[in-house]
């Protein structure tokens, strides 16, 4: 698990984007080790959600998708939008103080499948904790 070094939107993008270049280079597991650990995320099921645009079911038209690295995706994007709360949230293992939505690049494009965090607070510092990963 990483620790943002700061409490800034500037630490928590870069955080995000080192996450994503993870996913760019098929290392899921590598990019979930960064995280604190949520439930139900393990490497296999966010491979599968990214393989099939934001769900757990395999699309219709067979299609299949990889996250692109972020310098090659065209198009508007990404959207990045942190929330600080007011009020934190209280959670077993830290206190839940913000949320994080950042569109993923999609086979060479900026998508509208968004990975969610929560950006969490515990005794080794602020940490993302993956919420959830799907089409907004």
């Amino acid at each position: 698990m990483r620790v943002l070094g700061d409490r800034t939107d500037d630490a928590v993008r870069s955080s995000v984007e080192q996450w994503v270049t993870l996913l760019a280079d098929t290392r899921f597991a590598d990019a979930l080790a960064m995280l604190a650990p949520s439930e139900p995320w393990k490497p296999e099921l966010l491979a599968t959600v990214v393989r099939n645009y934001g769900f757990v079911e395999p699309r219709g038209d067979g299609k299949t998708f990889t996250v692109t690295p972020i310098a090659s995706a065209i198009g508007v994007g990404p959207r990045f939008d942190v929330s600080w709360f007011d009020k934190p949230v209280g959670s077993g293992w830290g206190s839940i103080v913000g949320d994080v939505h950042y569109d993923l690049p999609l086979n060479g494009a900026w998508s509208d499948v968004t990975a969610i965090f929560n950006l969490v607070d515990t005794e080794q510092g602020l940490v993302l904790a993956l919420d959830d990963v799907h089409v907004m």
